[in-house]
């Protein structure tokens, strides 16, 4: 019974892992990778940095929604195009990509470093 209950549990936990991995995630790249995948024109470069700083300074192109307005705006952004998050150093980056990821879009791609290294 025991053995039988420990294999049960290796399956479960196994089954577990498999469908942990193959879940959708966004990539990191580098601010040169984001360049040259700009050249691409599917590619689009969303800015979520404040209002403030986009008007200081921004990536001509990229379109802005700052990452606190985000979930509110989604439907703004269409699940199938590819984007390429842009934030001053790369962590509020990374939090506009997860939410893009857990609502569906399926192409999310941070630039680490931000505006910073670009």
């Amino acid at each position: 019974m025991k053995k039988s209950l420990v294999f049960f549990i290796l399956i479960i936990l196994s089954m577990t892992a498999i469908v942990g991995c193959s879940s959708v995630s966004y990539k990191n790249v580098t601010s040169d990778q984001a360049k040259t995948l700009l050249e691409d024109s599917t590619y689009i470069l969303l800015d979520v940095r404040t209002t403030e700083e986009y008007r200081d300074n921004h990536v001509p192109g990229s379109i802005l929604i700052p990452v606190q307005e985000l979930e509110l705006r989604l439907d703004e952004l269409d699940k199938d195009k590819k984007y390429l998050v842009l934030c001053r150093s790369g962590n509020r980056s990374v939090t506009a990509s997860e939410i893009l990821i857990e609502h569906g879009f399926g192409y999310v791609y941070n630039v680490m470093g931000g505006i910073n290294q670009w």
